[in-house]
């Protein structure tokens, strides 16, 4: 009845695909026509064909065991081998993992483009321009990669512990409800069947198109957090 827990916020002005500077071009919730000029636009940058039929995943962060890097290592070397999607790694971390994504890369040059370093606006522009964030910690006590990319219409795939589990929940197309992709045992088969259920929604545009919608709509604001410290100090009153 005393502790409680008070999400993270994010700067919607700072975070705001309408208005952000660093992106190829607009869009909201309400016109998603900006995201797929943003997705073409990150492709060629990276080197790639643009495509953007293609599923394209990103990963933004520390390059360490605590992010999930892995199971990822465990995990996406299959993937790549018998499907066709993309993904672009940005971050710095441990010797181990900078030299497993190099190799990674030189092998599937055509799908995997890693960035060891920690760039502002290629950030921004992987939110806008991938259709799914990579974010499987396996401890993370807020967060906020996932809300961010939500902002940007980047469904987070996660594993759900601490805040992650709170932010995201696991779409339902039956309900039409949910805003990403959760699991909740820290293993690579777990990571595997999760980007496998990402894969199969992307087949299908106009569910795929709802679920980022929802995502955008999320309210994940410092004005939402504010309320709620506003709610437990009057409650202490």
């Amino acid at each position: 009845d005393r502790l409680f827990g008070v999400l993270n916020g994010i700067d919607n002005r700072r975070y705001n695909p309408a208005t952000d500077s660093y992106l190829a071009q607009p869009f909201s919730h309400d016109d998603l026509t900006g995201k797929q000029a943003c997705k073409i636009a990150l492709q060629q940058q990276l080197g790639w064909e643009a495509d953007p039929s293609k599923p394209l995943f990103c990963f933004i962060g520390r390059l360490n065991d605590q992010k999930g890097l892995g199971l990822l290592a465990e995990t996406i070397e299959n993937l790549l081998s018998h499907h066709q999607f993309q993904c672009v790694v940005m971050g710095t971390g441990e010797a181990r993992y900078h030299e497993w994504l190099s190799d990674l890369q030189q092998r599937h040059p055509q799908q995997v483009a890693v960035a060891l370093t920690f760039n502002e606006a290629l950030a921004h522009q992987c939110y806008a321009g991938s259709d799914v964030l990579l974010m499987p910690s396996l401890v993370e006590p807020g967060g906020t990669n996932q809300l961010i990319a939500q902002r940007y219409g980047c469904l987070p795939l996660v594993c759900a512990v601490g805040g992650l589990a709170d932010t995201v929940e696991n779409i339902n197309t039956y309900a039409g409800t949910g805003n990403g992709f959760g699991f909740t045992q820290p293993e690579s088969q777990s990571l595997y069947g999760t980007m496998m259920r990402a894969l199969e929604l992307y087949r299908h545009p106009e569910l795929w198109q709802a679920a980022v919608k929802r995502a955008m709509h999320c309210d994940w604001s410092w004005a939402r957090s504010a309320q709620r410290y506003d709610e437990l100090y009057r409650r202490a009153l």
